[in-house]
């Protein structure tokens, strides 16, 4: 028997209750290292904000943005790369997400396209090997 706060407990659960100590302490320890060696190697980007260019005629916001971060997939879509933000186990991070968007027109360098609905980084044309699904850290 162990005296403990003036309580005395089995022997099991204090065998216990060192077994769940260890083992939450190796659990933080471990997760804290492999967040650090994951955020090392995410590949960096380079992202512009869309600017607001009005309203479109069915009522939702244009944006523009530079014409090289439009891509085109096998099937002839129009779409673009956003970084959105993601908090979880792992930490803070950017996941490449695809937005599906229309052009609406396309001239100097610059492209008016409808289909954003948060005003999100996108990524420039630059990161041509990225794909969506992917963690990204921003270059700021």
């Amino acid at each position: 028997m162990i005296l403990l706060r003036k309580r005395v407990i089995s022997a099991r659960t204090a065998a216990c209750i060192c077994f769940m100590l260890l083992f939450f302490s190796m659990a933080a320890y471990l997760t804290y290292y492999s967040r650090v060696e994951f955020l090392k190697n995410l590949p960096a980007v380079d992202t512009v904000m869309p600017k607001p260019a009005g309203m479109t005629s069915n009522g939702r916001m244009a944006y523009l943005v530079p014409a090289d971060s439009v891509r085109t997939d096998k099937l002839n879509k129009k779409y673009v790369l956003t970084a959105r933000y993601k908090y979880d186990i792992l930490g803070e991070r950017y996941l490449a997400t695809r937005i599906d968007i229309w052009v609406l027109e396309e001239s100097d360098g610059m492209a008016l396209i409808d289909g954003l609905i948060l005003e999100e980084p996108v990524l420039t044309y630059e990161n041509v090997n990225i794909s969506a699904g992917e963690s990204v850290a921003i270059i700021t």
